[in-house]
């Protein structure tokens, strides 16, 4: 679809979804989040994930949105002087194989 080919291109994508929640559900929702901010650290982090997961399910989506993102002026300028002085540059940017560059 679209976002595989916005990826594909390089492009940063952003979604836009939405979801009717009633009331009393969201009530519940924000008792048991907020319960959730009062564990420790890593209990707290698997519980706030697991919390959100549940929010965050059957979003319709409404839009999405491309932009370029290219690497701002001096970074190339930058990384070869680096690699001209012999400092080992590795750079790593995006989180899937489509949107990765070298």
């Amino acid at each position: 679809g679209h976002l595989q080919a916005f990826a594909e291109a390089g492009l940063r994508t952003l979604c836009f979804a939405v979801k009717r929640v009633a009331k009393g559900s969201l009530e519940s929702w924000l008792e048991r989040y907020r319960e959730a901010e009062l564990l420790p650290a890593g209990p707290r982090a698997d519980a706030e994930s697991s919390l959100a997961s549940e929010l965050e399910a059957e979003l319709v989506l409404v839009g999405a949105t491309a932009i370029d993102d290219r690497l701002q002026d001096d970074v190339p300028r930058t990384i070869s002087r680096l690699l001209r002085a012999g400092v080992s540059v590795w750079m790593i940017t995006g989180d899937k194989m489509e949107t990765a560059v070298t």
